[in-house]
């Protein structure tokens, strides 16, 4: 006779738990090994550390300024770029340490960050505020290059060629001292 519902003899209990018991142990194992994967991912700042890093491409008047993605960048003589203007003309923001490529024109004593009033930090180059352009719509194009726009003047920023490439120096920037 069978044994009634619910109830099971002692030996089928006792497998039952060391099935259960390998099966816990393995899970346990797993969820001990993916806490620590993630314990080291999240230390490390995620998928590894973020960096903006700028470089120089050829331009016809020398060494232009560009972001890791080669797209041009550029300084503006009308003061702040907020609302239209950053949609016209986007700042280009830190993403963790700011430096320079190696054997580039980037001088990485020059490299920076200014703190913007929304909130997020903004890369300089010789205390000048970076921006991209949104009419540049391919790396290597500067379409905005002498815009007259939201009350100032776009300009492309050439670096000096005459200057050795320089060696990736790593700048403290954002967080200098704190």
């Amino acid at each position: 006779m069978h044994p009634p519902f619910g109830r099971r003899t002692p030996k089928l209990q006792m497998t039952e738990i060391c099935v259960r018991t390998r099966a816990l142990r393995r899970i346990g194992r797993r969820a001990a090994l993916l806490a620590v994967i993630t314990a080291v991912v999240a230390a490390c700042g995620g998928g590894g550390p973020e960096e903006t890093v700028l470089s120089t491409r050829d331009g016809n008047a020398g060494p232009v300024l560009v972001d890791a993605s080669n797209y041009t960048l550029y300084t503006f003589t009308g003061g702040d770029c907020y609302g239209k203007c950053a949609s016209a003309w986007p700042p280009l923001l830190a993403k963790g340490q700011v430096l320079a490529k190696e054997d580039s024109y980037v001088d990485a004593r020059l490299l920076g960050t200014t703190h913007r009033r929304d909130d997020e930090l903004q890369v300089t180059y010789d205390d000048h505020p970076l921006y991209l352009s949104a009419k540049d719509k391919h790396p290597g194009d500067s379409v905005g290059q002498g815009a007259q726009e939201f009350g100032g003047k776009w300009t492309v920023v050439l670096l000096d060629s005459s200057l050795a490439p320089q060696k990736a120096e790593k700048s403290c920037e954002p967080n200098c001292g704190y």
